[in-house]
């Protein structure tokens, strides 16, 4: 949300009082910085669970083909447990997320239901889930498939431009004030 002073200035033609300006500015600076903020916060958060899943999915996969070596059908759950998906609620306004972070269905822990491959052949459905998530293959098992790095990269990238687009329009507002404008929305 932009600055109060945004808001209430906005249809008056300007700052009325000399200390409006510099406390507005003030504003503005803090806004811009907790923006800046926002942004780092996510880009650690995301960075981490991605980098914990880049470890765990594969794990848990090999897992899978150690289980079967030795049978060819089965629950590979008993003995490999499914990846919980750590919470993570990217900003509505941007795009990059998949659900579930992406995690392929076949390693993923989900409520109520395994996904986990029951036979040996399966392995393969589940393999190549896997390798897109890791950025090994172009090969994907849904048109919307991305990697956990293409992912991370689209979603920063579209949170940057919704960020910086934010911190622009208040500026651009904040400047119409200043001049004695009316009406700058």
């Amino acid at each position: 949300m932009e600055p109060f002073c945004l808001t209430w200035t906005a249809y008056d033609g300007g700052f009325e009082y000399p200390d409006q300006f510099p406390v507005c500015k003030q504003s503005m600076l803090n806004f811009t910085n907790a923006l800046d903020e926002y942004y780092r916060c996510e880009e650690t958060t995301l960075k981490d669970i991605f980098d914990k899943l880049l470890i765990s999915v594969p794990a848990t996969y090999n897992c899978y083909v150690e289980f079967f070596k030795d049978k060819d059908n089965g629950d590979p759950t008993s003995k490999c447990p499914p990846v919980d998906i750590p919470r993570f609620s990217p900003s509505y306004e941007t795009e990059g997320i998949e659900i579930n972070l992406g995690v392929p269905s076949c390693i993923a822990k989900n409520e109520g239901y395994n996904f986990a491959p029951k036979r040996a052949y399966q392995l393969d459905d589940c393999r190549e889930q896997v390798e897109v998530f890791i950025g090994q293959s172009i090969l994907s098992h849904s048109l919307n498939a991305a990697s956990a790095q293409d992912q991370y990269d689209t979603y920063l990238r579209n949170l940057k431009w919704i960020l910086d687009q934010k911190a622009d329009d208040a500026v651009n507002k904040f400047n119409c004030i200043a001049k004695g404008h009316r009406l700058c929305i």
